[in-house]
């Protein structure tokens, strides 16, 4: 697995932007979320932030948390350092 990949899957358990790891998901819970995300890191950044909010709100539903949008642009963030720095 891609060593950025990786990142970005400890960012989704770290946020836990829906909380459902913490209320006992499996830890891979988000997995499909970081690999879209990880999938759309070379692309204009506030394109892929809104495609990524889109693809979020089409696999949950919408926000179910109220930071979960915050948390969400932390991830992203910390996504965009560790792409840019290799």
């Amino acid at each position: 697995m891609n060593l950025i990949l990786k990142q970005i899957i400890k960012l989704f358990i770290q946020y836990d932007p829906e909380g459902l790891i913490s209320l006992g998901a499996p830890i891979d819970e988000y997995d499909s979320e970081a690999h879209f995300l990880f999938e759309s890191l070379d692309k204009d950044s506030e394109y892929r932030f809104q495609s990524f909010l889109e693809y979020w709100k089409d696999q949950f539903g919408g926000y179910q948390s109220k930071d979960a949008a915050g948390k969400l642009r932390k991830i992203l963030e910390g996504a965009r350092r560790y792409f840019k720095n290799g």
